[in-house]
């Protein structure tokens, strides 16, 4: 994973703002990000295509709705940090841009033990409950789960841990300026535990075999991306000497809001999966489950710049470059708008595409595609408003918008079933993310500090967002 991926300097980086041509450098560091993204998204797109014909074949729309709905579970273990990974990798990057780097060690080892102490807690509860399987499942009346799926839960749970303490490392490239390199060999373990789930679903068709698969990739994986931080930047190390109770209490609050962001998408991605898989059977959940990831596609690629862009937005509002600021949040949402339009616009088809990948053992209605489609779209451009409160640790502002929608989105299933089918509940879905869009964009306009003849100028002259030169900052502005 590392070889060939050396050739970066190794000293970090000065503070930005000096040397010449600062503004240079977010641009340079910008478009390395990007590119480091899309090849991370290639993955995702090339393993996703790959494994949902796969998956469908060897296990059927039954089996492989299942192993969506054990997946889904284990899934939350990501969002174990409780979002203060994410308020840590923006105080840090602020604390490096000013050279403060004993005080950004002091909060990544904070950081790094809360993080521990959180997944060996969770560890032990999961242990308990597969201890527990057989006497919960008769206290409520229930079937004991297959073996199978009991102990591939718990072995994913594990896996779940190891990509979340990977996470923790992850800030280290980020803060250091470093994201380009830290991304490249973070997804690198992408294509690999695809392989692994794929090779061992067909050879042997057991969810246990494929949990054991993707958690034998990932540790490695997590042993050498930490070696590689510890290469770069030797005074970033994990540890308890330098952490601070107070460090945590200082994050408290915007890792509240960055943890109900992801919590949110994780209920209205992974949760309503298992929601539809209880209300409306494992088969429509395999059904959900393959057209969402089909349609979400393009979402990946939204997601290319809005996560490439997101240290250079803490950067610019740590230096007060606010014209920066809007220009980087205006090409985010042209992003957005130009990947999703073709999509949209093919989306009747949809339905015979998945019954070409699926090798006819799906059928999916083209209306249901096409909504899914629009949902993921709206997704899409309400996430990339996140983007920006995000950088500033200022998710708090939406938070409640996309709590209520991700419990509604997870709950409507279970309401709704028998009384309409998967289109109109996919519609439903739709209008829960419209509501979360207007919110978002209320938002993002009051905080971005763009106005209607900021926006009339970059639309006659669109060249101008990738300009190098700022436009002056009113004292208004800045004062905001």
């Amino acid at each position: 994973m590392l070889a060939g991926l050396s050739m970066d300097v190794q000293q970090p980086s000065p503070p930005d703002g000096e040397g010449a041509a600062p503004e240079l450098h977010h641009w340079r560091r910008l478009l390395h990000g990007i590119g480091a993204n899309l090849l991370g998204k290639i993955w995702v797109v090339v393993g996703q295509a790959a494994s949902v014909p796969i998956l469908l074949t060897v296990w059927g729309p039954k089996n492989y709705g299942l192993w969506l709905m054990v997946s889904a579970i284990p899934s939350y273990a990501v969002l174990s940090d409780f979002g203060f990974g994410s308020a840590a990798a923006v105080l840090m990057t602020q604390m490096v841009a000013k050279g403060e780097k004993a005080d950004a060690l002091r909060v990544f080892q904070s950081v790094g033990v809360l993080v521990g102490g959180i997944l060996a807690a969770m560890l032990a509860v999961s242990v308990a409950v597969f201890a527990a399987f057989p006497f919960l499942a008769g206290l409520f009346g229930m079937k004991p789960p297959d073996p199978d799926v009991a102990w591939a839960f718990l072995i994913l749970m594990v896996y779940s841990a190891a990509i979340a303490q990977m996470g923790i490392v992850a800030i280290g490239f980020r803060c250091t300026k470093r994201y380009a390199r830290g991304t490249i060999l973070y997804d690198l373990a992408m294509p690999l535990e695809t392989v692994a789930l794929l090779v061992a679903a067909v050879m042997t068709r057991s969810f246990v075999i494929c949990a054991a698969a993707q958690l034998a990739v990932r540790i490695p994986a997590l042993i050498l991306y930490y070696t590689r931080l510890r290469i770069d930047e030797p005074w970033l190390k994990l540890g308890w000497s330098k952490a601070s109770l107070d460090v945590i209490r200082r994050l408290a609050k915007p890792s509240l809001a960055n943890f109900a962001l992801p919590f949110a998408l994780a209920m209205s991605v992974q949760g309503v999966v298992f929601t539809v898989g209880m209300g409306f059977g494992p088969a429509a959940a395999g059904m959900f489950g393959a057209v969402r990831t089909f349609t979400r596609l393009p979402l990946q690629m939204v997601s290319v710049l809005s996560r490439a862009s997101q240290p250079e937005l803490t950067l610019a509002h740590t230096l007060t470059n606010r014209p920066l600021v809007a220009r980087l949040t205006a090409l985010n949402l042209a992003m957005a708008v130009l990947t999703f339009a073709p999509f949209i616009l093919l989306s009747p088809w949809g339905g015979v595409l998945m019954h070409l990948v699926a090798r006819g053992r799906l059928s999916v209605p083209p209306e249901f595609y096409v909504t899914m489609e629009v949902v993921a779209c709206v997704q899409a451009l309400w996430s990339t408003l996140a983007t920006f409160l995000l950088s500033e640790n200022k998710l708090q502002k939406i938070v409640p918008w996309c709590l209520s929608a991700g419990l509604a989105a997870m709950a409507a299933p279970l309401v709704v079933r028998g009384h309409v089918t998967l289109t109109e509940l996919a519609a439903v879905l739709g209008s829960l993310d419209v509501i979360v869009l207007i919110a978002a964009a209320r938002i993002w306009w009051r905080e971005s500090g763009l106005s209607l003849a900021d926006y009339a100028e970059l639309a006659r002259h669109p060249t101008r967002l990738l300009s190098r030169r700022p436009r002056a900052v009113s004292a208004q502005e800045s004062a905001r």
